[in-house]
């Protein structure tokens, strides 16, 4: 790993810490040969000392040139929707979609309390809520997998939804099963958009395994598959991928579908439902290399 010289001095030999170390291992594991950076960004965000500092980090990203900024970011880390500003969650919008036009893929995990937990209507995870970022959703089991009832998803408050997610979300919609409506906002931007493993990983930190489970572990798990594809797209002489949703919802068939299950809410599994295509728990699906790398390389 390559760590990204942004980091404070007297931190540059502590121990990473279980987070960190789980992005790191898990993400060079499965995009193996890939050059891969770690960025660290401290501080918080403004008037709001519990979340995280996404401005800060997006600004050190638009201010790196374009042959030096990753291809592809994992975002582990995220905070209630509704504990964000509205104008914090837009202008880090504007910035994700910055990236997205520069061709780097943001993806990030969908959040590890199921739907959310409040009297008042499901929580939406951000930045998994943005319709700039591909938010990957918690699975377990073998075959087939199924729905990890703590792994986030649902509809954001705070974004619209956009034109590529429409089909999937009217034909989720359109199969009944789903909480109450006052719940959740039909019209926010959805998530999940993918779904990865996402429990029993052990860690190697400070000289010892842990064993993790998270969405936190899902993102890398699929930043790292999609490393491989941006690579196959490289050795054939093709552009990296970029903005992964479009792609993502136009190739449903080369993701692995998930239709058993639910995510929680407030601990019970009574929230969003796996069905057949898309779902507000599992998205698409866990990816399949070997579909995928067939769908990459038939693109231009």
């Amino acid at each position: 790993m390559t760590p990204y010289t942004d980091v404070p001095a007297d931190q540059k030999h502590a121990p990473v810490g279980t987070e960190a170390a789980l992005d790191t291992q898990f993400l060079a594991g499965l995009g193996a040969g890939i050059s891969a950076q770690a960025w660290y960004t401290d501080g918080t965000q403004p008037g709001n000392p519990e979340n995280e500092p996404f401005v800060a980090w997006l600004a050190k990203v638009a201010a790196t040139a374009d042959d030096a900024v990753p291809a592809l970011f994992s975002i582990s880390y995220g905070d209630e929707e509704n504990g964000v500003t509205r104008a914090y969650a837009q202008r880090c919008n504007v910035e994700f979609s910055k990236a997205a036009a520069r061709g780097i893929s943001l993806l990030a995990a969908a959040g590890d309390a199921g739907a959310g937990c409040a009297t008042s209507g499901y929580v939406p995870t951000f930045p998994a809520s943005s319709p700039w970022i591909t938010a990957v959703g918690g699975l377990q089991g073998g075959v087939p997998e199924s729905v990890w009832g703590p792994g986030g998803g649902g509809f954001s408050n705070y974004f619209g939804r956009m034109a590529y997610q429409q089909p999937a979300a009217t034909a989720y919609f359109g199969q009944g099963g789903l909480p109450a409506q006052r719940m959740w906002n039909r019209s926010g931007s959805a998530f999940p958009d993918i779904a990865a493993h996402a429990v029993n990983f052990d860690v190697c930190t400070d000289n010892f395994f842990y064993p993790v489970a998270g969405t936190s572990a899902a993102s890398p798990t699929a930043a790292g598959i999609f490393a491989m594809l941006n690579q196959v797209r490289v050795d054939a002489g093709k552009p990296k991928l970029g903005f992964l949703n479009p792609f993502i919802y136009q190739h449903g068939e080369a993701f692995n579908d998930i239709t058993d299950g639910k995510n929680d809410y407030c601990d019970d599994p009574e929230a969003f439902p796996a069905t057949k295509g898309w779902d507000a728990a599992t998205g698409m699906g866990s990816p399949n290399f070997a579909k995928l790398k067939t769908a990459v390389s038939a693109l231009p």
